[in-house]
């Protein structure tokens, strides 16, 4: 499997999902039993790329390899990837995780592609360690993906499918819970979450979801 094209099939696929816009956001791919990774370079519209200017970072010492630069968000990927080893990362600016600004909790059972909330990291400067780390502390706890405050989404996964279909998940649930908190605020009533009893029974649903026989 060549890994660089298939970085460049998944930025790809992120743009007709609304997962990002324009030239924003990035992925990256781990390769296999070497501490380097696969990442997009900085500010190339994704339909432009081809392998070669996909840049192989180190994420023991940060150190890039390609003749472009790598993407001013390489210090998310490092922290995430140290600290929890996914294989697939994807980080996008997408419109309804921008706006969410609190973790993001159980209203609807969807909510379960991801755990029993999406966790939030209040907004840092991007590309910087303050907003590698808070991405690191809010997925802390076996949450694949979280809410970047007012800069979109990551998402991660064991290849690229999982990752990918994590994506869709938050921006669809970011979109969700920011119209059940309109509709609240419209209405005068209560933020609907679920009860714990129904959150618990939908935890031990979703450890055999998808799962075949």
């Amino acid at each position: 499997m060549n890994l660089r094209q298939l970085v460049i099939d998944l930025a790809q696929a992120l743009k007709p999902q609304n997962l990002t816009v324009a030239k924003s956001g990035n992925v990256s791919i781990a390769n296999p039993g070497t501490e380097s990774r696969y990442i997009t370079p900085s500010g190339i519209p994704y339909a432009r790329l081809v392998p070669d200017d996909i840049v192989e970072i180190n994420i023991e010492n940060g150190s890039e390899t390609g003749r472009l630069k790598a993407s001013s968000e390489k210090a998310l990927h490092i922290a995430v990837a140290r600290a929890y080893g996914y294989a697939v990362i994807i980080h996008g600016d997408a419109k309804w995780s921008s706006l969410v600004m609190e973790d993001i909790l159980p209203i609807t059972h969807d909510i379960f592609h991801i755990g029993d909330k999406i966790p939030f990291a209040p907004y840092a400067t991007p590309g910087s360690e303050e907003i590698a780390n808070g991405a690191v502390r809010a997925m802390h706890g076996g949450y694949p993906a979280c809410i970047l405050g007012q800069h979109g989404y990551i998402a991660c996964g064991k290849d690229a499918e999982e990752a990918l279909e994590r994506a869709v998940w938050v921006e669809h649930l970011s979109e969700t819970w920011l119209r059940h908190i309109q509709y609240c605020v419209q209405t005068g009533q209560r933020r609907k979450i679920l009860p714990r009893d129904e959150i618990a029974r939908l935890k031990e649903m979703f450890q055999s979801y998808g799962k075949q026989r």
